[in-house]
This record gives structure tokens, sequence and C-alpha cells, in this order.
């Protein structure tokens, strides 16, 4: 199954973001890896269901951000899983999120 892993819009954290999944009305805290304009690779220490509907909560830059996705792949490392979550479209969403990682790449940039 192709899940969009080579979309041309990926953006790859140098250290992971800290964020929050909600699934059957339990937070987990995550660790988001990398995000492109319709979904996000991350990290956590609990397992959830493969397919199962997520909400997503997080921040870029002092800029809040909560998306609704589903579970599309899971790898299980033992103490820690890796998943990937795919997200509707939702061109408002996009646009704040690309506006935000040009600011966050160029202040990168000038460090």
């Amino acid at each position: 199954m192709y899940y969009k892993r080579n979309e041309p819009f990926r953006f790859v954290f140098n250290q992971p973001l800290s964020g929050e999944l909600i699934f059957q009305n339990e937070k987990k805290q995550i660790s988001i890896h990398d995000i492109s304009l319709n979904g996000m690779k991350i990290e956590m220490t609990e397992k959830v269901n493969r397919f199962a509907s997520v909400t997503l909560s997080y921040s870029i830059l002092n800029n809040s951000f909560s998306r609704e996705g589903k579970i599309v792949w899971m790898n299980d490392y033992g103490s820690y899983v890796q998943c990937g979550v795919q997200f509707e479209e939702d061109g408002d969403y996009q646009q704040q999120l690309v506006d935000t990682l040009k600011e966050m790449a160029k202040k990168q940039k000038e460090r």
C-alpha cells in the first residue's frame, strides 16, 4: 500500500516536536519527526489501533495546530512505536503550516 511518503513537500525536524494525540478520549504524548501537508510521522510509547481516528495537537513557533487524522501505518520497536498519520485536505491549515514552516526554516538558517 502506498502511503505518500514521497510527497514533494515533507519537512523533517532537526529535533522532534512535542505534541499530543487524543485517541478514545485519552491523551498521549507524542514526538513529531516530520510533517507534510497531508500527514506526519510520529513516535509514542503506547500503541493505538491501526486505522484509528485520532486528533493531534502541536505548536510550531507559537502557532497552535489541531488536526484530525487516521493512523495509516505503524512500526513497533518494543519500547516505542512510530506511526504515520494521514490528514484530510484542508487548504487553510495547509497554508498556515507552509507559512509557519517557512518562517521556522528561515530562523534555523539565520543561526
